[in-house]
């Protein structure tokens, strides 16, 4: 495949969506020169970049992600989605290099880890496809006054586009909202409803729930004293092993545990 031969450098907005429609233009500048231009976030912009900004197009993403799929499969491009949430810096760029190769290649392409490129895509996607699945186990539900559930993480990628699918299928019946307080987004599902994703989603305040004090309901507030003394009550003082349990699960996912919250 050839190599970027200028420094023409399509940027997009930091969304999965903004991606794609670089990587579109990357694409079609391919066809017409032979040349696999560069892609970045508004994060990731060298000095020397002569750098583009792509505008973002829901309809435009979507018709490259469909195309894209028919011709490598759904698998496929979910590795390219969890590389992207990863938070990994340059990500965008690796991405767009393979997503041309995919074009023209197929799936196979982002199995030749032998490519730098494929290979920075597999790191990235397995670590944020490590962090979604651990958080499928230790997202921790709130019950507020209003009868509907929020649970807060602190996730160091991206992972609310990767487990909306399996909570909304597990809690299908439930309003809940799971909220990545470090980058300021939420997860919502309505009963009955698909889940989306908000942005600049914020507390003023919070308490070790990761919501203002007096928000939770009277049920909650009994069920979460309760656990914390069952856990306190079955803990065995002479085998109690904080190194070991910093092992198995790092501190720094102890914040919104309901039975340990970590110190601040």
């Amino acid at each position: 495949m050839p190599k970027t031969q200028d420094n023409t450098v399509f940027m997009h907005d930091g969304s999965f969506c903004g991606f794609l429609c670089a990587t579109a233009e990357v694409l079609n500048s391919f066809k017409s020169s032979q040349v696999i231009h560069e892609v970045c976030g508004p994060n990731d912009v060298n000095l020397f970049d002569d750098t583009v900004t792509v505008r973002s197009d829901a309809g435009r993403g979507e018709a490259l992600y469909r195309r894209l799929a028919a011709k490598t499969g759904e698998d496929a491009m979910l590795r390219l989605l969890e590389a992207f949430c990863s938070g990994f810096e340059n990500i965008s760029r690796s991405l767009a290099i393979m997503a041309v190769r995919l074009w023209h290649e197929g799936r196979l392409a982002l199995e030749n880890l032998s490519n730098p490129h494929a290979l920075a895509v597999e790191k990235a996607a397995h670590r944020t496809r490590t962090e979604a699945h651990l958080y499928t186990g230790i997202a921790r539900f709130s019950e507020l006054s209003d009868g509907s559930w929020y649970a807060a993480i602190d996730a160091q990628t991206n992972i609310l586009p990767l487990i909306g699918d399996h909570f909304a299928a597990r809690y299908a019946n439930m309003r809940f909202v799971i909220h990545d307080t470090g980058r300021e987004t939420a997860l919502l599902h309505e009963q009955g409803a698909s889940w989306y994703i908000a942005s600049d989603f914020r507390f003023t305040s919070r308490s070790d729930t990761g919501l203002p004090s007096g928000v939770i309901s009277n049920d909650e507030a009994r069920v979460r004293s309760i656990w914390k003394r069952y856990f306190d009550a079955v803990a065995i003082e002479e085998r109690i092993n904080p190194a070991l349990q910093s092992a198995r699960m790092p501190k720094k996912y102890w914040r919104y545990l309901t039975e340990k919250p970590a110190d601040r």
